[in-house]
Protein backbone atom coordinates (compact mmCIF):
# COMPACT_ATOMS: atom_id res chain seq x y z
CA UNK A 1 0.00 0.00 0.00
CA UNK A 2 1.18 3.81 -0.96
CA UNK A 3 0.93 6.63 1.76
CA UNK A 4 1.38 7.63 5.33
CA UNK A 5 0.26 6.78 8.94
CA UNK A 6 -2.64 9.41 9.87
CA UNK A 7 -1.29 12.00 11.72
CA UNK A 8 -3.30 13.44 15.28
CA UNK A 9 -5.87 15.34 14.48
CA UNK A 10 -4.80 18.51 16.05
CA UNK A 11 -1.60 18.77 13.44
CA UNK A 12 -3.85 17.69 10.88
CA UNK A 13 -6.65 20.02 11.11
CA UNK A 14 -4.34 23.17 11.52
CA UNK A 15 -3.08 22.41 8.26
CA UNK A 16 -6.16 22.04 6.00
CA UNK A 17 -7.63 25.34 8.17
CA UNK A 18 -4.57 27.03 7.56
CA UNK A 19 -4.68 25.79 3.63
CA UNK A 20 -8.05 27.08 3.78
CA UNK A 21 -7.82 30.30 5.44
CA UNK A 22 -4.60 31.35 4.37
CA UNK A 23 -1.74 32.52 6.64
CA UNK A 24 -2.45 36.28 7.17
CA UNK A 25 -3.29 36.47 10.86
CA UNK A 26 -2.21 39.11 12.38
CA UNK A 27 -4.61 41.33 14.62
CA UNK A 28 -5.88 44.81 13.91
CA UNK A 29 -8.14 47.02 15.82
CA UNK A 30 -12.07 47.35 14.28
CA UNK A 31 -14.66 49.61 15.78
CA UNK A 32 -17.24 48.02 17.55
CA UNK A 33 -20.36 48.02 15.27
CA UNK A 34 -23.30 49.91 17.56
CA UNK A 35 -26.39 47.95 14.94
CA UNK A 36 -26.66 45.08 12.87
CA UNK A 37 -28.68 43.59 11.21
CA UNK A 38 -27.27 40.12 11.77
CA UNK A 39 -29.54 38.09 13.70
CA UNK A 40 -28.23 34.49 13.84
CA UNK A 41 -30.43 31.81 14.63
CA UNK A 42 -30.36 29.02 17.78
CA UNK A 43 -31.60 26.35 15.78
CA UNK A 44 -29.09 24.06 15.26
CA UNK A 45 -29.03 20.83 12.61
CA UNK A 46 -28.33 17.92 15.03
CA UNK A 47 -29.26 15.02 12.84
CA UNK A 48 -26.05 13.07 11.03
CA UNK A 49 -27.71 9.66 9.18
CA UNK A 50 -24.72 7.35 8.62
CA UNK A 51 -24.92 5.91 5.07
CA UNK A 52 -23.05 2.91 5.23
CA UNK A 53 -20.50 1.82 2.31
CA UNK A 54 -20.60 -0.95 0.19
CA UNK A 55 -17.77 -2.44 1.29
CA UNK A 56 -14.94 -1.84 4.23
CA UNK A 57 -11.61 0.29 3.26
CA UNK A 58 -8.48 -0.73 4.30
CA UNK A 59 -6.29 1.69 2.52
CA UNK A 60 -7.53 5.09 3.61
CA UNK A 61 -4.89 7.39 1.78
CA UNK A 62 -5.54 8.11 -1.31
CA UNK A 63 -8.60 9.92 -3.49
CA UNK A 64 -11.89 8.41 -3.24
CA UNK A 65 -15.13 9.18 -4.95
CA UNK A 66 -19.21 8.90 -3.19
CA UNK A 67 -22.31 9.47 -4.96
CA UNK A 68 -23.49 12.25 -3.22
CA UNK A 69 -26.07 9.80 -1.89
CA UNK A 70 -23.60 8.25 -0.27
CA UNK A 71 -23.91 5.21 -2.08
CA UNK A 72 -20.54 4.27 -4.39
CA UNK A 73 -18.05 5.07 -2.15
CA UNK A 74 -14.77 4.02 -3.80
CA UNK A 75 -10.94 4.41 -3.74
CA UNK A 76 -10.21 4.84 -7.07
CA UNK A 77 -6.24 6.31 -6.65
CA UNK A 78 -4.09 4.52 -3.86
CA UNK A 79 -0.83 6.75 -2.64
CA UNK A 80 -0.07 10.33 -1.53
CA UNK A 81 -2.14 12.92 -4.11
CA UNK A 82 -3.27 16.60 -4.43
CA UNK A 83 -5.09 19.17 -6.22
CA UNK A 84 -7.42 17.13 -7.22
CA UNK A 85 -9.92 18.81 -9.69
CA UNK A 86 -12.72 17.62 -12.00
CA UNK A 87 -12.65 18.44 -15.43
CA UNK A 88 -15.55 20.88 -16.76
CA UNK A 89 -17.22 17.99 -18.32
CA UNK A 90 -17.09 15.64 -15.10
CA UNK A 91 -15.05 12.45 -17.11
CA UNK A 92 -11.70 12.91 -15.42
CA UNK A 93 -9.63 13.96 -12.03
CA UNK A 94 -6.53 15.69 -12.76
CA UNK A 95 -4.05 15.51 -9.36
CA UNK A 96 -0.18 15.96 -8.27
CA UNK A 97 1.10 12.54 -7.58
CA UNK A 98 3.31 14.06 -4.40
CA UNK A 99 5.02 10.11 -4.47
CA UNK A 100 6.29 11.24 -7.74
CA UNK A 101 9.65 12.83 -7.30
CA UNK A 102 8.40 16.02 -9.63
CA UNK A 103 4.95 15.65 -8.36
CA UNK A 104 3.23 14.73 -11.92
CA UNK A 105 -0.64 16.07 -12.58
CA UNK A 106 -1.66 12.85 -13.53
CA UNK A 107 -5.20 12.68 -15.32
CA UNK A 108 -7.36 9.80 -13.84
CA UNK A 109 -10.81 8.29 -15.43
CA UNK A 110 -12.61 7.41 -11.97
CA UNK A 111 -14.74 5.07 -13.69
CA UNK A 112 -12.12 2.72 -14.95
CA UNK A 113 -9.35 3.88 -13.24
CA UNK A 114 -6.97 4.07 -15.90
CA UNK A 115 -4.33 7.37 -15.07
CA UNK A 116 -1.69 8.67 -17.17
CA UNK A 117 1.04 11.45 -16.36
CA UNK A 118 0.78 14.92 -18.22
CA UNK A 119 4.52 15.77 -16.72
CA UNK A 120 5.72 17.36 -13.56
CA UNK A 121 3.94 20.32 -11.39
CA UNK A 122 6.43 19.89 -8.67
CA UNK A 123 4.55 23.24 -6.56
CA UNK A 124 0.61 21.13 -6.98
CA UNK A 125 -1.81 23.83 -8.77
CA UNK A 126 -3.18 22.66 -11.39
CA UNK A 127 -5.94 24.30 -13.36
CA UNK A 128 -8.41 23.18 -16.13
CA UNK A 129 -9.18 25.41 -18.99
CA UNK A 130 -12.68 26.19 -18.98
CA UNK A 131 -13.08 24.08 -22.18
CA UNK A 132 -11.32 21.37 -20.62
CA UNK A 133 -8.57 20.66 -23.48
CA UNK A 134 -5.84 21.94 -21.40
CA UNK A 135 -4.44 22.43 -17.64
CA UNK A 136 -2.34 25.36 -15.93
CA UNK A 137 0.46 24.39 -14.15
CA UNK A 138 3.38 25.23 -11.63
CA UNK A 139 6.91 24.29 -12.42
CA UNK A 140 10.12 24.51 -12.24
CA UNK A 141 13.23 23.74 -13.79
CA UNK A 142 14.72 21.90 -10.88
CA UNK A 143 13.66 18.33 -9.13
CA UNK A 144 14.71 20.71 -5.93
CA UNK A 145 11.95 23.50 -6.89
CA UNK A 146 13.26 25.91 -4.05
CA UNK A 147 16.38 26.35 -6.28
CA UNK A 148 14.96 28.37 -9.53
CA UNK A 149 11.40 29.86 -9.30
CA UNK A 150 8.46 28.74 -10.50
CA UNK A 151 7.46 28.79 -14.35
CA UNK A 152 3.40 28.40 -15.75
CA UNK A 153 3.35 25.58 -18.32
CA UNK A 154 0.32 24.58 -19.84
CA UNK A 155 -0.54 20.97 -20.70
CA UNK A 156 -2.44 19.84 -23.75
CA UNK A 157 -4.98 16.89 -21.98
CA UNK A 158 -4.78 15.06 -25.31
CA UNK A 159 -0.95 15.17 -26.17
CA UNK A 160 0.70 15.85 -23.02
CA UNK A 161 2.42 18.31 -24.97
CA UNK A 162 3.79 21.57 -22.77
CA UNK A 163 3.85 25.18 -23.47
CA UNK A 164 5.91 27.48 -21.54
CA UNK A 165 4.75 30.47 -20.70
CA UNK A 166 6.21 33.24 -17.85
CA UNK A 167 7.83 33.12 -14.28
CA UNK A 168 4.60 32.83 -11.95
CA UNK A 169 2.39 31.40 -9.39
CA UNK A 170 -0.95 30.62 -8.85
CA UNK A 171 -2.10 31.07 -12.29
CA UNK A 172 -6.22 30.97 -13.10
CA UNK A 173 -7.39 30.90 -16.74
CA UNK A 174 -10.18 33.84 -17.52
CA UNK A 175 -14.12 32.87 -18.35
CA UNK A 176 -13.16 32.69 -22.19
CA UNK A 177 -9.76 30.53 -21.87
CA UNK A 178 -8.28 33.09 -23.88
CA UNK A 179 -6.09 35.10 -20.87
CA UNK A 180 -3.91 33.78 -17.73
CA UNK A 181 -3.63 36.05 -14.17
CA UNK A 182 -0.83 34.99 -12.27
CA UNK A 183 1.10 36.74 -10.10
CA UNK A 184 4.96 35.80 -8.33
CA UNK A 185 7.23 34.42 -8.70
CA UNK A 186 8.22 34.70 -5.27
CA UNK A 187 5.82 34.76 -2.64
CA UNK A 188 6.39 37.90 -1.39
CA UNK A 189 4.84 39.31 -4.74
CA UNK A 190 1.78 37.26 -4.63
CA UNK A 191 -0.51 40.14 -4.41
CA UNK A 192 1.23 41.59 -7.61
CA UNK A 193 -1.38 40.17 -10.49
CA UNK A 194 -0.82 40.38 -14.17
CA UNK A 195 -2.56 38.87 -17.41
CA UNK A 196 -0.93 36.93 -19.41
CA UNK A 197 -2.88 37.13 -23.04
CA UNK A 198 -2.31 33.68 -24.40
CA UNK A 199 -2.55 34.87 -28.50
CA UNK A 200 0.09 37.59 -27.90
CA UNK A 201 2.27 36.76 -25.19
CA UNK A 202 1.64 40.29 -24.11
CA UNK A 203 1.58 40.91 -20.19
CA UNK A 204 -0.26 43.55 -18.39
CA UNK A 205 -0.43 44.19 -14.89
CA UNK A 206 -4.01 44.53 -13.29
CA UNK A 207 -5.02 47.57 -11.46
CA UNK A 208 -2.95 50.68 -11.45
CA UNK A 209 0.68 51.08 -10.54
CA UNK A 210 0.14 51.83 -6.77
CA UNK A 211 -2.03 49.04 -6.32
CA UNK A 212 -1.20 45.96 -3.27
CA UNK A 213 -2.68 42.81 -3.22
CA UNK A 214 -5.61 42.93 -6.42
CA UNK A 215 -8.38 39.80 -7.13
CA UNK A 216 -10.39 39.89 -10.15
CA UNK A 217 -13.68 39.80 -10.41
CA UNK A 218 -15.36 36.82 -11.57
CA UNK A 219 -16.36 37.82 -15.34
CA UNK A 220 -12.57 39.38 -16.00
CA UNK A 221 -14.35 43.24 -16.32
CA UNK A 222 -13.26 44.66 -12.92
CA UNK A 223 -10.48 44.09 -10.26
CA UNK A 224 -10.74 44.99 -6.54
CA UNK A 225 -7.40 45.63 -4.25
CA UNK A 226 -5.42 47.92 -1.92
CA UNK A 227 -3.38 50.33 -2.31
CA UNK A 228 0.26 50.84 -1.07
CA UNK A 229 0.65 53.61 1.18
CA UNK A 230 3.28 56.54 0.29
CA UNK A 231 6.99 55.88 0.36
CA UNK A 232 6.23 52.29 1.65
CA UNK A 233 4.73 48.63 0.29
CA UNK A 234 2.61 48.52 3.33
CA UNK A 235 -1.13 48.11 2.14
CA UNK A 236 -3.71 51.13 3.68
CA UNK A 237 -6.81 48.14 3.56
CA UNK A 238 -9.22 50.21 2.39
CA UNK A 239 -10.48 48.61 -0.87
CA UNK A 240 -10.56 49.72 -4.19
CA UNK A 241 -12.67 48.82 -7.30
CA UNK A 242 -12.12 49.55 -11.04
CA UNK A 243 -11.77 48.07 -14.72
CA UNK A 244 -8.76 45.62 -14.97
CA UNK A 245 -6.28 48.51 -16.48
CA UNK A 246 -6.88 51.13 -13.08
CA UNK A 247 -9.02 53.57 -14.68
CA UNK A 248 -13.20 54.25 -13.49
CA UNK A 249 -11.83 53.58 -9.39
CA UNK A 250 -14.54 53.79 -6.91
CA UNK A 251 -13.49 53.89 -2.87
CA UNK A 252 -15.50 51.09 -1.47
CA UNK A 253 -16.55 51.79 2.19
CA UNK A 254 -13.26 49.41 4.27
CA UNK A 255 -11.33 52.31 6.07
CA UNK A 256 -12.39 52.11 9.62
CA UNK A 257 -12.62 48.00 9.26
CA UNK A 258 -8.84 47.30 9.62
CA UNK A 259 -6.75 44.82 7.51
CA UNK A 260 -8.59 42.16 5.56
CA UNK A 261 -9.34 40.23 2.84
CA UNK A 262 -11.46 40.24 -0.68
CA UNK A 263 -13.67 37.69 -2.02
CA UNK A 264 -16.26 38.59 -4.98
CA UNK A 265 -19.74 37.17 -5.05
CA UNK A 266 -19.98 35.23 -8.99
CA UNK A 267 -22.16 37.84 -10.03
CA UNK A 268 -19.78 40.57 -9.57
CA UNK A 269 -22.37 42.70 -7.23
CA UNK A 270 -21.18 41.73 -3.75
CA UNK A 271 -17.23 41.52 -2.26
CA UNK A 272 -16.80 39.97 1.01
CA UNK A 273 -14.58 41.60 3.39
CA UNK A 274 -13.05 39.72 5.99
CA UNK A 275 -11.46 42.38 8.85
CA UNK A 276 -9.13 40.38 11.15
CA UNK A 277 -9.55 41.28 14.72
CA UNK A 278 -6.88 39.30 16.31
CA UNK A 279 -4.22 35.97 16.00
CA UNK A 280 -6.45 33.36 15.69
CA UNK A 281 -7.78 31.77 12.27
CA UNK A 282 -11.40 32.68 12.88
CA UNK A 283 -10.28 35.91 14.57
CA UNK A 284 -12.19 38.17 11.79
CA UNK A 285 -15.38 39.54 11.29
CA UNK A 286 -16.80 39.04 7.83
CA UNK A 287 -17.88 42.33 6.30
CA UNK A 288 -20.96 42.44 3.19
CA UNK A 289 -19.95 45.48 0.65
CA UNK A 290 -21.80 46.62 -2.63
CA UNK A 291 -18.81 46.41 -5.11
CA UNK A 292 -20.28 49.44 -6.71
CA UNK A 293 -19.68 51.29 -3.65
CA UNK A 294 -22.96 51.96 -2.53
CA UNK A 295 -24.18 51.54 0.97
CA UNK A 296 -22.32 50.71 3.91
CA UNK A 297 -20.26 47.71 5.03
CA UNK A 298 -23.25 44.71 6.84
CA UNK A 299 -21.77 42.61 9.43
CA UNK A 300 -22.30 38.93 8.68
CA UNK A 301 -21.65 37.44 11.42
CA UNK A 302 -20.07 38.70 15.16
CA UNK A 303 -16.74 36.89 14.23
CA UNK A 304 -15.84 33.87 11.41
CA UNK A 305 -14.29 33.88 7.84
CA UNK A 306 -16.30 33.73 4.87
CA UNK A 307 -14.66 32.12 1.95
CA UNK A 308 -17.24 29.86 -0.13
CA UNK A 309 -20.31 32.24 -1.76
CA UNK A 310 -23.13 29.60 -3.58
CA UNK A 311 -23.29 29.64 -7.43
CA UNK A 312 -26.05 32.21 -7.58
CA UNK A 313 -24.36 34.51 -5.10
CA UNK A 314 -27.68 34.30 -2.90
CA UNK A 315 -25.86 32.92 0.37
CA UNK A 316 -22.15 32.84 1.55
CA UNK A 317 -20.64 30.52 4.10
CA UNK A 318 -18.92 31.28 7.47
CA UNK A 319 -16.73 29.06 9.55
CA UNK A 320 -16.21 30.43 12.91
CA UNK A 321 -14.41 27.93 14.42
CA UNK A 322 -17.85 26.80 16.62
CA UNK A 323 -19.26 25.64 12.77
CA UNK A 324 -21.12 26.48 9.84
CA UNK A 325 -22.64 29.72 9.11
CA UNK A 326 -25.10 30.28 6.12
CA UNK A 327 -25.59 34.35 5.56
CA UNK A 328 -28.18 34.71 2.89
CA UNK A 329 -28.50 37.83 1.20
CA UNK A 330 -32.30 38.19 0.86
CA UNK A 331 -32.56 38.78 4.67
CA UNK A 332 -29.02 40.04 5.42
CA UNK A 333 -28.97 37.22 8.22
CA UNK A 334 -26.44 34.47 9.15
CA UNK A 335 -27.99 31.05 10.45
CA UNK A 336 -25.88 28.31 12.15
CA UNK A 337 -26.24 25.00 10.60
CA UNK A 338 -23.83 22.54 12.03
CA UNK A 339 -22.17 22.81 15.68
CA UNK A 340 -18.87 21.19 15.88
CA UNK A 341 -15.21 21.45 14.01
CA UNK A 342 -15.77 21.65 10.24
CA UNK A 343 -13.50 22.96 6.92
CA UNK A 344 -13.49 22.66 3.27
CA UNK A 345 -17.09 23.69 2.71
CA UNK A 346 -18.64 23.66 -0.62
CA UNK A 347 -21.22 24.51 -2.66
CA UNK A 348 -23.19 21.74 -4.75
CA UNK A 349 -23.03 23.04 -8.45
CA UNK A 350 -26.86 23.94 -8.01
CA UNK A 351 -26.03 25.68 -4.66
CA UNK A 352 -28.87 23.24 -2.76
CA UNK A 353 -26.31 21.55 -0.92
CA UNK A 354 -23.02 21.73 0.95
CA UNK A 355 -20.35 19.35 1.23
CA UNK A 356 -17.95 19.41 4.11
CA UNK A 357 -15.41 17.51 6.31
CA UNK A 358 -15.79 16.95 10.02
CA UNK A 359 -13.85 15.26 12.71
CA UNK A 360 -15.21 12.97 15.22
CA UNK A 361 -14.46 14.26 18.96
CA UNK A 362 -11.48 11.82 19.88
CA UNK A 363 -10.54 10.47 16.43
CA UNK A 364 -7.65 11.25 14.08
CA UNK A 365 -9.87 11.00 10.86
CA UNK A 366 -12.50 13.25 9.50
CA UNK A 367 -15.91 11.81 7.91
CA UNK A 368 -17.63 13.53 4.68
CA UNK A 369 -20.97 15.43 5.24
CA UNK A 370 -23.48 16.44 2.86
CA UNK A 371 -25.83 19.03 4.22
CA UNK A 372 -29.28 19.52 2.23
CA UNK A 373 -30.36 23.20 2.27
CA UNK A 374 -34.15 22.58 1.31
CA UNK A 375 -34.85 19.60 4.04
CA UNK A 376 -32.38 21.51 6.79
CA UNK A 377 -30.37 18.10 8.00
CA UNK A 378 -27.32 16.96 7.10
CA UNK A 379 -25.92 13.28 6.22
CA UNK A 380 -22.59 11.12 7.11
CA UNK A 381 -21.52 9.76 3.82
CA UNK A 382 -18.14 8.30 5.58
CA UNK A 383 -17.55 6.11 8.56
CA UNK A 384 -14.37 4.58 7.77
CA UNK A 385 -10.71 5.02 8.71
CA UNK A 386 -10.14 7.72 6.11
CA UNK A 387 -8.86 11.20 7.21
CA UNK A 388 -11.38 13.20 4.92
CA UNK A 389 -10.27 16.50 3.03
CA UNK A 390 -10.97 18.72 0.38
CA UNK A 391 -13.89 17.45 -1.17
CA UNK A 392 -14.80 18.61 -4.37
CA UNK A 393 -18.54 18.13 -6.13
CA UNK A 394 -18.76 16.86 -9.98
CA UNK A 395 -19.89 19.31 -12.40
CA UNK A 396 -23.33 17.02 -12.73
CA UNK A 397 -23.22 17.21 -8.89
CA UNK A 398 -23.98 13.53 -8.98
CA UNK A 399 -20.31 13.02 -7.26
CA UNK A 400 -17.77 13.97 -4.29
CA UNK A 401 -14.34 13.31 -4.89
CA UNK A 402 -12.34 13.80 -1.65
CA UNK A 403 -9.02 13.11 -0.64
CA UNK A 404 -7.92 10.68 2.32
CA UNK A 405 -5.01 12.26 3.96
CA UNK A 406 -2.22 10.90 5.82
CA UNK A 407 -2.03 14.78 7.57
CA UNK A 408 0.60 17.05 7.72
CA UNK A 409 -0.42 18.22 4.25
CA UNK A 410 1.33 21.52 2.38
CA UNK A 411 -1.47 22.64 -0.39
CA UNK A 412 0.14 25.40 -1.78
CA UNK A 413 4.20 26.53 -2.98
CA UNK A 414 3.42 30.10 -0.06
CA UNK A 415 2.31 27.75 3.29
Amino acid sequence: MRGNSLLPLTAALASVLLAACGRDQHPAAIPPTSTSPVQTSAALVETATPVLTETPLERPVGIFVVNADGSGLRQVWEGDAVAHSWSPDGRFLAFADRLAPTHDVMLLDPETGAARSLGPSYYSAIEWSPDGTRVLVDVSDEADPSGTAPFLEIADVATGQRERLTEGIYGKWSPDGRRISFSGPTCERRGDLRIYDLATGHIDPVGPADRAAVDIAPDWTRAAYFKRQPGTVTPDYTVYAGALDGSGEIILPTAPLGKGSIVWSPNGDWIIYNAVTGANVYDRRPYLLASDGSGSPTPMADRGYAYEWSPDSSAAVVTDGEGILVFTLRDKSARRIWRGVAYHVEWSPDGSRLAFASPPAGEDRADLYVYDMARGDARKLTQEPVYVAQPHWSPDGQHIAFLGIGGGYGYGLCE
